[in-house]
């Protein structure tokens, strides 16, 4: 339904965001803060210079905004900060991360996981952060994973989904 109604060519699942989740933690998308609050420091943002910058702890929405943000996203962590890895070693699961090359040039990786052995255990965060060094990343951090893991390109769902079925919009 998001891919139609937002007529979107390439969709993936984003941060988590419920009104009362997180109360510090605050939402910006398009320049407008949909959610204000201060950031618990585990939020990334998309700046005017077409950069992906952590956004440090303690920082409001609107300082955030009057900084260059265009879109704000709350989830982590950190996979790769100055090309290095910075992800410890979890277990393997779905996960959904974006990196950056340089200022818009991204890569996005969603992966399958939580299945038999025959299909995808998933990916460990340390494994997804080395996925992005090898792809030159300089930085990279992990959106929301698990059951929500999505990637959605001319409206045809590219991967497995380990719920076994979309969740709501």
């Amino acid at each position: 339904s998001v891919v139609k109604r937002e007529n979107a060519i390439l969709l993936i699942n984003g941060d988590y965001y419920k009104p009362n989740y997180a109360p510090q933690m605050y939402l910006i998308r398009n320049k407008q803060i949909l959610k204000d609050g201060i950031s618990d420091g585990f939020g990334i943002g998309f700046f005017n210079d077409g950069s992906l910058k952590p956004i440090e702890a303690g920082i409001s929405a609107n300082d955030t905004l009057n900084r260059g943000v265009i879109h704000s996203f709350m989830f982590g962590p950190v996979l790769v900060s100055n090309g290095n890895n910075a992800a410890k070693s979890e277990v393997s699961a779905p996960h959904t991360a974006i990196g950056v090359v340089k200022p818009g040039e991204y890569y996005v990786i969603v992966s399958n996981g939580r299945y038999s052995d025959s299909e995808s255990k998933g990916l460990n965060l340390n494994q997804l952060g080395e996925l992005f060094i090898n792809k030159g990343c300089t930085f990279a951090y992990n959106l929301d994973g698990g059951g929500g893991s999505e990637m959605i390109f001319q409206g045809e769902i590219l991967n497995s989904l380990s719920d076994g079925r979309e969740r709501d919009a």
